[in-house]
């Protein structure tokens, strides 16, 4: 299978599993409104863990959506090194977390 076969078949899942992660996102929105009406004495670290994951899952949505949409449609069918050797900063800053995870075990 030659690679750009292989590119064909991952473009469809890929851009299902990126509609999927949106949809999840707005019904995480639901619920941190949800929370910050119904549960307005929580604990100051509580809602510093909230807002962490809030900033965190925002910037992992951004950075999936940055890096699909220059692979799906700035490179698409673009053999140039620039497009080869491209690694946005949310594939980036994923795998580090990864690793530190990892490596904190």
């Amino acid at each position: 299978m030659s690679e750009r076969e292989f590119v064909t078949l991952v473009e469809a899942p890929v851009l299902i599993g990126l509609a999927i992660s949106g949809c999840l996102y707005g019904v995480f929105l639901g619920q941190l409104a949800h929370y910050a009406v119904c549960f307005p004495k929580d604990p100051r670290p509580i809602k510093l863990l909230v807002l962490l994951v809030f900033v965190a899952d925002t910037l992992h949505l951004i950075g999936t959506t940055e890096f699909f949409y220059t692979m799906l449609v700035l490179c698409r069918r673009n053999d140039s090194a620039a497009c080869k050797k491209y690694v946005s900063w949310g594939v980036y800053v994923s795998h580090q977390c990864f690793v530190l995870h990892m490596n904190s075990q």
